[in-house]
Protein backbone atom coordinates (compact mmCIF):
# COMPACT_ATOMS: atom_id res chain seq x y z
CA UNK A 1 0.00 0.00 0.00
CA UNK A 2 1.42 3.44 -0.87
CA UNK A 3 0.15 6.52 1.43
CA UNK A 4 0.52 9.91 0.14
CA UNK A 5 1.80 12.82 2.49
CA UNK A 6 -0.57 15.21 1.39
CA UNK A 7 -4.12 15.33 1.36
CA UNK A 8 -4.12 17.20 -1.93
CA UNK A 9 -3.06 15.70 -5.80
CA UNK A 10 -2.51 17.11 -8.91
CA UNK A 11 -4.79 15.55 -11.84
CA UNK A 12 -2.59 14.22 -14.73
CA UNK A 13 -3.74 15.19 -18.10
CA UNK A 14 -6.55 13.28 -19.48
CA UNK A 15 -7.77 12.74 -15.82
CA UNK A 16 -11.01 13.66 -15.48
CA UNK A 17 -12.24 15.54 -12.15
CA UNK A 18 -15.10 13.70 -9.98
CA UNK A 19 -17.13 16.44 -8.31
CA UNK A 20 -18.63 13.92 -5.52
CA UNK A 21 -20.27 16.63 -3.88
CA UNK A 22 -16.95 18.76 -3.45
CA UNK A 23 -16.45 22.42 -4.84
CA UNK A 24 -15.26 23.64 -8.01
CA UNK A 25 -13.02 26.44 -8.12
CA UNK A 26 -12.15 27.80 -11.67
CA UNK A 27 -10.27 30.33 -10.40
CA UNK A 28 -6.65 30.37 -10.00
CA UNK A 29 -5.92 30.57 -6.29
CA UNK A 30 -2.56 32.32 -6.81
CA UNK A 31 -3.43 34.86 -9.62
CA UNK A 32 -7.27 34.25 -9.56
CA UNK A 33 -7.26 34.09 -13.48
CA UNK A 34 -10.22 32.34 -14.19
CA UNK A 35 -9.99 29.02 -16.13
CA UNK A 36 -12.71 27.82 -18.48
CA UNK A 37 -14.66 24.82 -17.52
CA UNK A 38 -16.94 23.53 -20.15
CA UNK A 39 -18.80 20.74 -18.38
CA UNK A 40 -20.03 17.92 -21.46
CA UNK A 41 -22.85 16.85 -19.27
CA UNK A 42 -24.54 17.99 -16.22
CA UNK A 43 -22.25 16.97 -12.96
CA UNK A 44 -19.42 16.14 -15.04
CA UNK A 45 -16.28 17.98 -15.72
CA UNK A 46 -13.87 17.81 -18.61
CA UNK A 47 -10.59 15.91 -19.03
CA UNK A 48 -7.83 17.63 -17.30
CA UNK A 49 -5.69 19.23 -19.97
CA UNK A 50 -2.17 21.10 -20.55
CA UNK A 51 -4.13 24.54 -20.50
CA UNK A 52 -6.51 23.56 -17.52
CA UNK A 53 -4.15 21.84 -14.91
CA UNK A 54 -6.19 20.94 -11.77
CA UNK A 55 -5.27 19.72 -7.97
CA UNK A 56 -8.15 17.69 -6.07
CA UNK A 57 -8.39 17.87 -2.25
CA UNK A 58 -11.15 16.57 -0.28
CA UNK A 59 -13.30 19.39 0.04
CA UNK A 60 -12.70 21.25 -3.55
CA UNK A 61 -11.41 20.86 -7.37
CA UNK A 62 -8.86 23.56 -8.28
CA UNK A 63 -8.25 24.88 -11.40
CA UNK A 64 -4.92 26.56 -12.02
CA UNK A 65 -4.10 29.49 -15.10
CA UNK A 66 -0.39 27.40 -14.51
CA UNK A 67 1.06 24.00 -13.14
CA UNK A 68 3.86 25.94 -11.21
CA UNK A 69 1.08 27.28 -9.25
CA UNK A 70 -0.46 24.22 -7.69
CA UNK A 71 2.92 23.47 -6.03
CA UNK A 72 2.35 27.26 -3.84
CA UNK A 73 -0.99 25.97 -3.14
CA UNK A 74 -0.29 22.51 -1.68
CA UNK A 75 2.74 23.66 -0.03
CA UNK A 76 0.29 26.27 1.85
CA UNK A 77 -2.21 23.46 2.14
CA UNK A 78 0.58 20.93 3.95
CA UNK A 79 1.35 24.23 6.56
CA UNK A 80 -2.42 24.20 7.51
CA UNK A 81 -2.80 20.46 7.64
CA UNK A 82 0.65 20.67 10.25
CA UNK A 83 -0.82 23.73 12.01
CA UNK A 84 -4.45 22.35 12.37
CA UNK A 85 -2.47 18.87 13.34
CA UNK A 86 -0.43 20.33 16.53
CA UNK A 87 -3.39 22.30 17.57
CA UNK A 88 -5.28 19.28 18.07
CA UNK A 89 -2.46 18.24 20.51
CA UNK A 90 -2.72 21.48 22.60
CA UNK A 91 0.65 23.17 20.46
CA UNK A 92 0.29 26.70 18.94
CA UNK A 93 2.99 27.31 16.36
CA UNK A 94 5.00 30.66 15.93
CA UNK A 95 4.15 32.78 12.68
CA UNK A 96 7.68 33.02 11.87
CA UNK A 97 8.58 35.96 10.32
CA UNK A 98 11.93 36.65 8.14
CA UNK A 99 13.79 33.64 5.95
CA UNK A 100 14.29 31.45 9.30
CA UNK A 101 12.93 28.23 9.80
CA UNK A 102 9.41 27.21 9.61
CA UNK A 103 6.97 27.07 12.19
CA UNK A 104 8.21 26.14 15.71
CA UNK A 105 5.40 24.56 17.98
CA UNK A 106 5.03 26.70 21.55
CA UNK A 107 3.35 25.75 24.32
CA UNK A 108 3.16 23.04 26.26
CA UNK A 109 4.30 19.36 24.66
CA UNK A 110 2.57 16.79 27.00
CA UNK A 111 4.42 15.02 29.29
CA UNK A 112 3.52 11.45 28.39
CA UNK A 113 5.03 12.12 25.13
CA UNK A 114 8.64 12.65 26.59
CA UNK A 115 8.83 10.44 30.00
CA UNK A 116 7.78 7.24 30.71
CA UNK A 117 7.62 3.58 29.94
CA UNK A 118 8.13 2.57 25.95
CA UNK A 119 7.28 -0.24 23.74
CA UNK A 120 8.83 -1.71 21.43
CA UNK A 121 7.06 -4.47 19.13
CA UNK A 122 10.32 -6.69 17.68
CA UNK A 123 9.20 -8.36 14.49
CA UNK A 124 12.42 -10.86 13.18
CA UNK A 125 11.93 -11.20 9.92
CA UNK A 126 13.31 -13.98 7.85
CA UNK A 127 13.30 -13.32 3.75
CA UNK A 128 13.08 -17.34 2.32
CA UNK A 129 16.64 -16.57 0.46
CA UNK A 130 18.08 -15.99 3.53
CA UNK A 131 16.83 -17.76 7.00
CA UNK A 132 19.01 -16.52 9.15
CA UNK A 133 17.80 -14.38 12.08
CA UNK A 134 19.97 -11.57 12.61
CA UNK A 135 19.20 -11.40 16.50
CA UNK A 136 18.38 -13.59 19.25
CA UNK A 137 14.77 -13.09 21.10
CA UNK A 138 17.11 -11.90 23.86
CA UNK A 139 18.43 -8.82 21.80
CA UNK A 140 14.51 -8.08 21.08
CA UNK A 141 14.29 -7.98 25.15
CA UNK A 142 17.18 -5.89 25.68
CA UNK A 143 16.07 -1.76 25.76
CA UNK A 144 19.28 -1.00 25.23
CA UNK A 145 19.31 -3.15 21.66
CA UNK A 146 15.83 -1.05 20.69
CA UNK A 147 17.92 1.55 19.50
CA UNK A 148 20.11 -0.43 17.10
CA UNK A 149 17.15 -2.69 15.60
Amino acid sequence: MAVADSTARQLEVGERPQPAGREVVAACPVSGKATPVERPEAGQLPAVTEETPALETPDRVIYFCSGGHIERVVEQLSEEEFRQHWETQGVYLNAGAGSGSGPSPTGTIPVSWTTGQRWFLCVRAMPPDHPVNRRSEAECHDPRAAGKM
